[in-house]
């Protein structure tokens, strides 16, 4: 799996690097280090959600496909 297929083209992800972020309408609403911090605005989100891991740059991810 690729991030493309998670993430939504057009944003620019490096500055929330060893981050998660909460994507709502192919918008960032929110970003933090830690998880929980991001629970208020995950409830405010109309539709459903996009939450990741922004890797920091030395991390591999693969797909066991």
């Amino acid at each position: 799996m690729s991030t493309k297929e998670v993430l939504p083209e057009g944003i620019d992800f490096t500055k929330f690097l060893g981050q998660w972020v909460l994507i709502c309408d192919n918008t960032v609403i929110d970003n933090n280090k830690d998880l929980t911090k991001l629970q208020k605005e995950i409830s405010n989100c109309k539709r459903t959600p996009t939450i990741a891991k922004i890797p920091v740059e030395d991390t591999l991810i693969f797909s066991a496909n």
